[in-house]
């Protein structure tokens, strides 16, 4: 007897667990299928591969799978014959095999350069330094091909070349390289000494002497050389040009004039005119020279700039008259013209930076450098193509305005912006389970739980009320959860776990006087104590005793006449819904009893 109750309760509690589970958790068919699988190769070499089933459709990946090369640029993924590309849809029905595409990126480039340098005897002629540089593909050799380097002795005036370093100039030359040119100064340069009277003409012409002297030598007669031709009559001699004279190249002369010893005098002047590109840019003021009142109607022409330097941006070209003559007539002028010098130049930049929602991504920013002439604008002509503004530059941003169109002039010093903001529609989906536990048992799972983020926000949710009341489960209470504190927030693919236990056997209620005392003895016994007990509620509700055949609960009622009657129920919706009900009630308090009858029982056996 012991043994059949036993397999009779072992039954019953796995048809209401099954029940319970069909309930509670929907039914999936799993079949087999074959595996497809896609290679990623990047120069033979396996960087990725990815498994779905076959006839399954998978999502070619993005170039963050492989290693950036340099001086290359990334174009896309390809079987052999057909090109794919980050984000293309590939139907499998067998294992594919792909391989990363490259191009040369003439982008990428790297700027090389190498120095001439000048030297006068020994010294640095830092104005000649000339740097030359090239741009080339940034995989190409550091080393650059030397242009044509100007050694000849016409180069300095007064200096002839006289070797180099390295010897003889190379045809080729490694990045940051340096050649030096040096010149030294000639030593067989003649200078004459020419002696007048009365005035500079070939009519007042007396004699000479020659002299050799070295370049930039400053020579200043001494007054045995002043005398040495002096007339009777005349005073001491006077050296007529620069004092002290400065040999030059060539055309070195020293004039001596004797000149008539008379008070009276005349003044005479001529002016220098300086032109820009044969613009007039300045008038020096009158020059001025008084001389004996019988003399020729001519001023001696002083030392008149005609440096390279004068001007910025400009270069000494020639003069009216040409060459600058020693004399001048009176209220002559001379004309200096000077010509724009396109190797006097200076660089000019502007900045291009890059924000994304304001905060600037200074390892991206870099400044573009323009060589101008020295006297032009300070802006400069921005090359579109210059910029980089592609709108997936930044994953989870775009571009604040697509496309980015630069300015079409920059200033020097400008600051050009390339404005990313955040791109909602780029986004990534999370996920989080609530199991529920019976004991040590799985007995209900929620989810997965499913929300879509930002594709930069954390990989957490947000978990909303957890159920962990006591009457969820009848005969179970709430016991504990793992994290034993349910967080306000999980991590993407996290499990919260909430465990029950068996709720104990209430005792029974104590009597109350007021209500039969229903004996627990067995199912048959029951059901005369249940019967009344309704019929006293059903007597109780006048609406339900006018609906329902009362005396079926009394028992019966002799009429006047002393026979048994049993009035005929009254029909309609009403009374069949409260008939069914008193049914129902009756049903469930005779199994409740049998159950109470039989738990000593089966806890003993």
């Amino acid at each position: 007897m012991k043994v059949k109750t036993k397999r009779l309760l072992a039954a019953l509690l796995t048809m209401a667990m099954m029940i319970g589970l069909f309930a509670a958790t929907p039914l999936t068919v799993s079949a087999w299928t074959a595996s497809a699988w896609v290679y990623y190769y990047d120069q033979s070499v396996l960087v990725h591969e990815e498994e779905t089933y076959l006839g399954g459709t998978i999502v070619v990946e993005n170039p963050n799978i492989v290693t950036a090369r340099a001086g290359y640029l990334f174009l896309g993924w390809s079987d052999g014959s057909i090109m794919y590309y980050p984000g293309d849809m590939i139907r499998l029905e067998e294992n594919l095999t792909l391989y990363a595409m490259w191009a040369m990126d003439d982008y990428q480039t790297k700027t090389l350069s190498y120095t001439v340098e000048y030297y006068l005897d020994g010294v640095l002629d830092t104005a000649e330094t000339l740097c030359i540089g090239e741009t080339v593909w940034i995989n190409d050799p550091d080393t650059l091909t030397v242009q044509p380097v100007d050694i000849s002795d016409y180069k300095y005036m007064g200096y002839r070349f006289d070797c180099t370093d390295p010897a003889p100039v190379p045809a080729t030359i490694a990045d940051g390289g340096v050649i030096k040119v040096y010149y030294v100064k000639r030593t067989d340069l003649e200078y004459t000494i020419e002696y007048y009277k009365d005035g500079l003409t070939s009519a007042d012409y007396l004699g000479e002497t020659t002299n050799i002297g070295m370049f930039g030598d400053c020579v200043i007669l001494t007054e045995w050389q002043l005398d040495l031709m002096r007339p009777a009559g005349y005073t001491s001699g006077v050296q007529q040009d620069p004092v002290p004279y400065v040999i030059d190249i060539s055309g070195n002369v020293i004039r001596v004039l004797y000149v008539k010893d008379y008070s009276q005098t005349k003044t005479l002047s001529c002016i220098v005119e300086y032109y820009l590109d044969g613009i007039l840019h300045e008038t020096l003021p009158p020059i001025y020279e008084t001389v004996w009142v019988n003399d020729l109607d001519m001023l001696n022409v002083q030392p008149i700039d005609t440096s390279d330097y004068r001007y910025m941006g400009y270069r000494f070209d020639c003069t009216n008259p040409d060459p600058i003559p020693t004399a001048i007539e009176d209220g002559g002028v001379i004309r200096v013209y000077y010509i724009k010098d396109d190797e006097q130049t200076r660089d000019l930049a502007y900045t291009v930076r890059y924000t994304c929602d304001g905060v600037e991504v200074t390892s991206d920013a870099y400044t573009v450098t323009k060589q101008v002439w020295i006297n032009d604008p300070v802006n400069v002509t921005v090359p579109v193509d210059a910029i980089s503004a592609q709108n997936d530059r930044y994953l989870g941003y775009k571009l604040e305005t697509n496309p980015f169109v630069p300015p079409a002039e920059a200033r020097d010093g400008d600051v050009i912006t390339v404005a990313y903001v955040k791109d909602a529609s780029q986004t990534k989906t999370l996920s989080c389970t609530i199991e529920y536990y019976k004991g040590e048992a799985l007995y209900e799972t929620l989810g997965p739980i499913y929300k879509t983020v930002w594709i930069n926000a954390p990989d957490t949710l947000t978990v909303q009320e957890i159920d962990t009341s006591d009457n969820r489960y009848a005969g179970y209470k709430f016991s504990a959860s793992n994290p034993s504190s349910i967080p306000g927030t999980v991590d993407d693919g996290g499990v919260i776990k909430v465990y029950y236990v068996n709720e104990p056997t209430p005792p029974p209620p104590e009597k109350d006087s007021k209500l039969p005392i229903i004996p627990i003895i067995s199912t048959v016994s029951v059901v005369p104590i249940i019967v009344p007990l309704l019929g006293q509620l059903v007597s109780s509700l006048p609406s339900l005793s006018d609906l329902l055949p009362i005396n079926i609960f009394r028992g019966n009622e002799s009429t006047a006449s002393g026979s048994s009657h049993v009035p005929p129920p009254k029909t309609g919706d009403s009374a069949d819904i409260a008939i069914l009900a008193l049914m129902v009630l009756a049903a469930a308090a005779i199994m409740g009893t049998a159950i109470i009858r039989r738990k000593p029982e089966l806890e003993a056996e």
